[in-house]
């Protein structure tokens, strides 16, 4: 695909933005895959974390699982305390978990839940009550819950709704 990019001298790219622009603009036509490729470009240039989100998100729209979840984690690398990109990565965790129920899904779902309450940044008490839940889940899940964890589980969801009744 050619696409008609702004230059300055020395032919780099002035401002990520513009690759922003781009990759919302085939967003917007659903082409998904060359969406992904303008947040990287931006992601080359600008190193702001959120474009990686982006890019996972994109990814994910074009059925591409394994990348998207690579590219979120690339985020959370580069940036801990990234909320959306917790958010993307424990709501995709969970989805994952809840089609395939593997003990590896799981746990990466207790992880990534663990990861986002243990950030600095700011998480609203339903973003808090999510991340709870999908840890309490992980815990007492049927297919692999341990008896000596179901307290810790159950005491994760009461929290959760405590934090969240209506969202829990």
């Amino acid at each position: 695909i050619r696409v008609k990019t702004k230059w300055h001298k020395g032919g780099k790219q002035r401002d990520p933005k513009h690759f922003v622009e781009l990759a919302e603009q085939y967003a917007l036509r659903s082409e998904w895959r060359t969406a992904a490729l303008f947040y990287k470009k931006a992601w080359d240039r600008g190193h702001d974390a959120k474009y990686l989100v982006s890019m996972g998100d994109a990814l994910l729209a074009d059925g591409e699982v394994g990348r998207a979840l690579q590219s979120l984690n690339q985020a959370l690398i580069n940036q801990p305390d990234l909320i959306d990109g917790h958010v993307r990565k424990l709501d995709l965790s969970m989805e994952l978990a809840q089609l395939y129920g593997t003990a590896d899904d799981w746990q990466r779902v207790r992880e990534t839940a663990e990861a986002f309450l243990d950030s600095k940044g700011t998480v609203s008490p339903e973003q808090q009550a999510s991340a709870r839940h999908a840890k309490g889940l992980a815990i007492v899940r049927p297919s692999a819950a341990n008896p000596s964890d179901l307290d810790a589980g159950e005491a994760e969801l009461r929290q959760a709704m405590e934090l969240a009744p209506d969202r829990v």
